[in-house]
């Protein structure tokens, strides 16, 4: 197939009402035109949820029992990840006295999945570029569990294919937290990076010149 692919996400508070001002869930799908099947096919998916805690905090939210009440695993993330119950963005320089931020929210990727005979292409990581445009990562942290999925459930996952799948999220910026877990501070994803790059650029054309 030598059409592109096009990138389609659904965004939606939860159906919860005590979670839904705080927390988005969404869901991104990677499509190409089939002309033998004469029709779009999925070539991958994203999904996961967006967890407000700039705005849970400021309405007297415990973010710990708000994170238990969606999932399991976002429960496990926020015991394994969380320092002393808080959330921070990770720092390359965390040695050097600087305070570290706080996150203002986290984004959690339930499901990375490509299609088997699709992986090699790229399609995961633009799932990730799309994810970073549609969703506001700002002074979020991400987080997923970097395990391979498989429809075969109940089997063990290979030694080999865990290594595979921690190394894709290490080439996109993560870094492990604890045994299962990744992470990445946001203002590191494509999205940011041009936001923070414009900012930049925006303050440099407003200092008056020198006289």
């Amino acid at each position: 197939m030598d059409e592109p692919l096009e990138f389609e996400f659904i965004v939606k508070s939860v159906a919860d009402e005590e979670q839904a001002p705080y927390v988005l869930e969404f869901t991104g799908r990677a499509l190409q035109w089939d002309d033998d099947e004469a029709t779009e096919v999925e070539a991958g998916t994203i999904r996961g949820h967006r967890i407000d805690f700039a705005a849970a905090r400021a309405d007297g939210m415990d973010i710990a029992t708000l994170m238990d009440s969606i999932s399991p695993d976002i429960s496990d993330f926020r015991a394994t990840v969380f320092e002393g119950g808080i959330c921070y963005l990770p720092v390359s320089n965390k040695g050097s006295g600087c305070a570290q931020p706080l996150c203002d929210s986290l984004v959690y990727i339930d499901e990375v999945l490509v299609q088997a005979d699709r992986r090699g292409e790229g399609i995961g990581h633009e799932l990730m570029k799309q994810m970073s445009l549609t969703i506001d990562i700002e002074h979020a942290l991400i987080g997923l569990k970097a395990f391979p999925l498989s429809q075969d459930f109940g089997r063990e996952r290979d030694p080999e294919e865990i290594r595979k799948v921690k190394h894709f999220y290490e080439s996109l910026g993560f870094m492990p937290a604890g045994k299962d877990y990744m992470i990445k501070n946001a203002d590191n994803c494509f999205a940011m990076k041009k936001r923070l790059q414009w900012r930049r650029q925006q303050a440099a054309e407003a200092v008056p010149p020198s006289t």
